[in-house]
């Protein structure tokens, strides 16, 4: 039995990147492709390999959000390299005597959802590696495979990759910011190898859902779209399979989803929605990164003093897992999630607080923004494409939200929208990029060819 059935371009891909494992020249490839082409799939290959060769050491796996990085079994790329978030300092100062011990023996390294990475952040990865390997290489001379469909999310207020700079508009005001942004274009530009999946594998039983997908990507949308996705907006009539989670563009409108969700459930289950506060306190610490996890059912708090109400845990099943499991004195699949403790920093315009905080990892999943998605396959969503509350809905955020799902039967639309945003386009600059890349991809899969016959 095959552990990883891949496709043609799935495989050239993971022989690219492993085939340099005895290799002397640095390999900096960029794997591209739609939402459901298979990336993910790539990347949990490759994993799988250094895995079953024992070489866990060997390799490094990260993404920008941790809900990408849950999915390829990675961390965060904050936290992979200690970056601070929305910090000033040069990010790659905070390198250790340890943190060059533990990449010692790290040849290899994945990076995804490359699209959210700004060109400052590049920059901060290049040096941080540099310092980590001691090395005057690029990226410290490593192999590393950048993972991204860039019609995806962008860099939340920052440069892209992608952007191209007029020189003419930099000032002194700026000029130190620019200088980042620049070399980290500079940094992206030095891709070497390029690879496309084209092969739609979420959407492969639903061929009209996918080129349409591939429609609202480049804002070339049809009449005909736009009359059948009204055709989706829900009603009185409408029949649904609860629960299913609505992604909306706005925290303010998740936040008024999930509040008036509870109250929905209080009613019909004539029960008490309990509400456990953090705890926090001001104290010297490191920084220690945020982790989530999706849970399905909560079935019980168990409660350590009568009088404070303040649990010892909570008892909760997961939607999925690979093999069945069971805790002691605890029904199947159910298992305890206790409070936990992180200590973070807070800076003020006199000083930096150093905080404690004490809480249960988990928030409610009612709703969310398309940032909690990405990467994901969905089997249904209900979502928002008004813009009342957000005028910035863009090709992104409709792309990424309707590209979860396998078919047009798994989506519904929460309310009446404004036909024009499926006509927004992407920018200049990006369409410039792909057809870049693709120039490189000819010539990488064309080196492929010949050394496969």
């Amino acid at each position: 039995k095959l552990l990883f059935e891949l496709n043609k371009k799935q495989f050239l891909a993971t022989k690219l990147f492993l085939e340099h494992s005895i290799s002397c020249s640095q390999n900096l490839i960029y794997l591209g492709g739609d939402g459901g082409t298979g990336i993910t799939r790539v990347i949990l290959a490759i994993k799988f390999y250094f895995w079953f060769n024992n070489e866990n050491t060997n390799i490094k796996i990260a993404a920008y959000t941790g809900t990408a990085a849950n999915l390829i079994f990675g961390n965060t790329i904050h936290g992979t390299f200690k970056f601070q978030i929305n910090h000033k300092e040069r990010n790659y100062s905070n390198v250790t005597f340890n943190d060059i011990i533990d990449w010692e023996k790290v040849t290899h390294m994945i990076i995804d959802e490359v699209s959210m990475v700004s060109c400052k952040m590049l920059t901060d990865i290049d040096r941080s590696l540099r310092e980590l390997k001691r090395s005057k290489q690029l990226f410290g001379g490593i192999h590393i495979l950048f993972s991204a469909d860039f019609f995806q999310l962008p860099p939340v207020a920052s440069v892209p990759l992608y952007c191209n700079y007029d020189l003419e508009n930099f000032n002194d005001n700026n000029i130190n910011q620019a200088q980042e942004n620049l070399y980290g274009r500079w940094l992206w530009l030095q891709i070497n190898k390029v690879i496309f999946l084209d092969l739609q594998m979420r959407q492969k039983n639903d061929i009209d859902f996918a080129n349409f997908l591939r429609r609202v990507k480049y804002g070339d949308c049809t009449k005909d779209d736009i009359k059948k996705i009204k055709e989706k907006i829900i009603n009185k009539k409408t029949k649904i399979e609860y629960p299913i989670p609505t992604i909306v563009s706005s925290n303010k409108l998740k936040l008024q989803i999930i509040n008036k969700t509870k109250q929905k459930l209080e009613i019909e289950m004539n029960t008490k929605i309990i509400s456990i506060q953090a705890i926090d306190f001001i104290r010297n610490q490191n920084n220690y990164e945020k982790t989530n996890s999706q849970i399905k059912n909560l079935i019980n708090v168990l409660d350590d003093n009568s009088k404070t109400k303040e649990p010892i845990c909570i008892l909760a099943s997961l939607t999925d897992f690979l093999t069945e499991f069971n805790f002691t004195d605890l029904p199947n699949n159910i298992f305890p999630i206790f409070p936990i403790t992180k200590y973070f920093k807070l800076n003020l315009l006199t000083k930096t607080l150093n905080l404690k905080r004490k809480q249960f990892p988990l928030i409610p999943n009612f709703s969310s923004t398309c940032y909690r998605i990405q990467g994901k396959t969905m089997d249904k969503i209900c979502i928002d494409l008004s813009n009342t509350e957000n005028k910035n809905i863009d090709c992104s955020f409709l792309y990424v939200s309707l590209s979860r799902l396998k078919s047009w039967n798994d989506l519904y639309v929460l309310r009446e929208f404004d036909s024009e945003i499926f006509n927004k386009k992407p920018s200049q600059d990006l369409l410039k990029e792909i057809d870049r890349l693709k120039s490189i991809e000819k010539k990488t899969l064309l080196e492929l060819e010949m050394k496969l016959v």
